[in-house]
């Protein structure tokens, strides 16, 4: 479990997280939503310590990120995987190298493997996204799709407990948004994961969530499930989900 308490943060006299507090429950899958700018990038460098707060704490798993050492840290950190927005694979790289590059450079020290058995990994972990037989592959041969779904791969192939993913659907046709929010949604539940997802994709919300967070100049000011969120009076709320949806949020699709 992920305890935010009380969180302040500020850059060049700025404010931008003015006293949030959030708790990312076990098992769920938690999306945080609001306008660009408004500290949901911020709150997530925060749940990993890379950035430090002006006030308040954050814990993992009962640990509270300020008082660990640096090995501490970096053993609470390997419980961490990130999808970044555009995947971030490495251009030079094949796609199974991709995969393992998490395992080769662990903690950020090189560890030797056997070929053979970093391509078994590789394979496998790649079959759970759907993406087998794709290992030779750069990753400029593959759609973008296939590229998120790699991204994927790479993200759980160390089997952490937490990922985070940046706009995971971005860029993404419907079809492939919806496969990407299924992917989220299976990992979940057959590896024991626990997501944070920050979206715009509102239609992702609906499908995959089990708590949702909107951030709005630096607080909270929501927290709940899709149906409350869809019958919540706050205008501000209810004016992000008609911009970003075009319309009420509509379930099972």
């Amino acid at each position: 479990m992920i305890e935010i308490r009380n969180l302040y943060k500020s850059f060049n006299g700025k404010a931008v997280l003015k006293g949030v507090s959030l708790t990312i429950e076990e098992g769920k899958v938690t999306t945080i939503i609001g306008q660009s700018g408004c500290g949901k990038s911020v709150l997530l460098k925060h749940v990993v310590g890379l950035h430090k707060p002006d006030e308040g704490e954050v814990s993992v798993d009962g640990e509270v990120l300020g008082d660990l050492d640096d090995e501490a840290m970096r053993l609470c950190r390997s419980k961490f995987s990130y999808l970044f927005q555009g995947g971030a694979l490495f251009d030079s790289l094949t796609v199974w190298e991709n995969v393992v590059f998490p395992l080769v450079w662990e903690g950020g020290r090189h560890h030797h493997y056997d070929k053979r058995i970093l391509q078994k990994k590789a394979a496998e972990t790649l079959e759970l996204v759907g993406m087998a037989h794709v290992e030779s592959l750069k990753p400029s041969e593959l759609s973008g799709g296939m590229k998120k779904r790699v991204a994927l791969a790479r993200a759980i192939v160390h089997n952490p407990r937490y990922i985070l993913y940046d706009e995971p659907t971005t860029g993404l046709d419907p079809v492939m948004s919806a496969v990407i929010d299924d992917l989220i949604l299976t990992l979940n539940r057959e590896l024991g994961l626990t997501s944070v997802v920050v979206t715009h994709d509102m239609q992702s919300v609906a499908h995959i969530s089990d708590e949702v967070c909107m951030l709005y100049d630096g607080k909270i000011i929501f927290n709940g499930s899709v149906a409350r969120m869809n019958q919540e009076k706050n205008p501000v709320l209810q004016q992000f989900i008609q911009r970003e949806n075009k319309g009420p949020i509509q379930f099972g699709q």
